[in-house]
């Protein structure tokens, strides 16, 4: 015989917020949170707790998350934290994920914390700190390919691009099937007028990704680069054409017109 239940019961709330965090129906679980309290009723409870945080951001009320997100870490054990930062990273609020990532103890303090606590940062900007923490997720993994490949980001948006160019070519070393990592390491190349280091690194990369668009972008930019500027543009548009309105192609298209002095083109 089936037991009959109390809906005002809280704790039914509760289970009936897990279902509906498991099935991605976030307008009903922040509904029942409103009913049972928000984060009062959440404290104390680090699962519920996370499902609180991942209701708020999901529903797009991240400034309240930042209001009522409590600054302790109080019975949450490290898998927990680590799962409440890279959340709160996934959705932009990467000061309050260092906050949690960095409550996770050192002893328990693996690549994975390290490097997203330098993920963080560099979104923050933060790029020293970050590589602190990219230092220490290669400490923990000497192969950490994700690892090399942001601090070779990081100096490269900090305008060093000789310095990022060994840790790009680490990574890219590493994972020659990666696009993002042929991508970058070729712009920099570029930049530097490396052309014919470009030129091989983008015939190996498009060897392993032939219908890649950043790297038919990259075919663009060295051909810009090496002076071939009506050839970029022939290429840009070639990229729109099955990629409308992609930004790397759009900026490229832009800097070529202006460069053969189609000031009206490049604004369009």
């Amino acid at each position: 015989e089936a037991v009959p239940l109390d809906s005002a019961n809280p704790a039914l709330k509760k289970f009936l917020i897990g279902a509906y965090v498991q099935t991605a129906a976030w307008n009903k679980a922040a509904a029942l949170f409103d009913q049972i309290g928000g984060q009062s009723a959440a404290a104390g409870d680090p699962i519920v707790l996370l499902w609180f945080a991942q209701t708020l951001l999901e529903t797009g009320k991240s400034e309240r998350l930042e209001r009522e997100l409590p600054s302790t870490a109080a019975g949450m054990t490290p898998p927990m934290l680590f799962s409440l930062g890279t959340l709160l990273a996934e959705h932009g609020s990467y000061q309050k994920a260092v906050t949690y990532l960095k409550k996770i103890p050192e002893s328990a303090a693996d690549d994975a914390v390290y490097f997203n606590l330098g993920l963080a940062y560099s979104h923050l900007q933060e790029f020293q700190e970050a590589r602190r923490y990219y230092f220490l997720a290669i400490d923990k993994n000497a192969q950490h390919v994700d690892a090399y490949f942001r601090v070779g980001l990081d100096y490269a948006a900090e305008g060093d691009g000789r310095k990022s160019l060994p840790w790009l070519f680490r990574a890219y070393e590493w994972a020659p099937q990666r696009a993002d990592i042929s991508y970058s390491l070729i712009e920099q190349l570029i930049q530097l007028e490396y052309f014919d280091t470009a030129q091989h690194v983008l015939v190996s990369a498009v060897q392993a990704n032939p219908a890649d668009i950043l790297l038919q972008v990259a075919a663009a930019d060295l051909k810009k680069g090496k002076g071939d500027t009506s050839g970029a543009i022939s290429a840009y548009r070639d990229v729109l054409t099955h990629q409308s309105g992609f930004p790397p192609a759009l900026v490229g298209l832009a800097r070529a017109e202006i460069a053969e002095g189609k000031d009206q083109d490049a604004g369009s």
